[in-house]
């Protein structure tokens, strides 16, 4: 199956679903595509609120378990020329135990930054010097996205640990910039 979670290059994170024999896009902001064949593992956006009309999806078969584990998103808008690759990612279900880990103060010295983490009602939720908290969505293995995104907003938070398995710093990544990092101090 073409079904499932991927990532496009290094950061935003879509999945595909079957509906009604249908496939459909969701992207980051959980915005629904309708996606219709233009070959056999290739589609085309569709419908009233289409992706962009340029987009081709292609999906590449694995020759020995025949899933598709990766894909091709092309493009041609206002005459750029782009490719981004996607691959199938899992998502996890960290439990309390392990959200626990994560909780602390960061403090970047790059930034003059203090982020603190904390475990609320089964979830990670971040505070960024005095401002609100805001809850953190796991995807891969040591990496949260804000619950509530916006178009402008690709933050990524990437946790470190030491060769014992302890959380011992995170980085930062948003759009192009990549790697800020977070030495991780003390549990609040």
């Amino acid at each position: 199956g073409l079904a499932g979670v991927y990532r496009i290059d290094t950061s935003t994170i879509v999945q595909f679903i079957v509906r009604d024999g249908e496939l459909r896009l969701f992207d980051h902001l959980h915005h629904e595509y309708e996606l219709a064949p233009v070959g056999r593992y290739r589609f085309r956006p569709v419908g009233d609120t289409p992706f962009y009309d340029s987009a081709r999806f292609e999906f590449h078969r694995e020759p020995d378990s025949g899933r598709c584990e990766s894909a091709t998103l092309s493009s041609h808008e206002r005459g750029f020329n782009e490719q981004y690759q996607l691959h199938r990612i899992k998502i996890v279900e960290p439990t309390t135990e392990e959200l626990a880990e994560y909780a602390g103060e960061y403090v970047s010295d790059e930034l003059a930054a203090t982020y603190r983490l904390s475990v609320k009602d089964d979830e990670l939720w971040l505070r960024v010097g005095s401002r609100r908290w805001e809850q953190l969505d796991p995807t891969v293995v040591d990496e949260f996205v804000p619950h509530i995104r916006t178009a402008h907003d690709q933050r990524f938070f990437r946790f470190q640990r030491d060769d014992d398995g302890r959380v011992t710093g995170m980085s930062v990544a948003f759009w192009r910039i990549r790697g800020v990092l977070f030495e991780k101090h003390a549990t609040p």
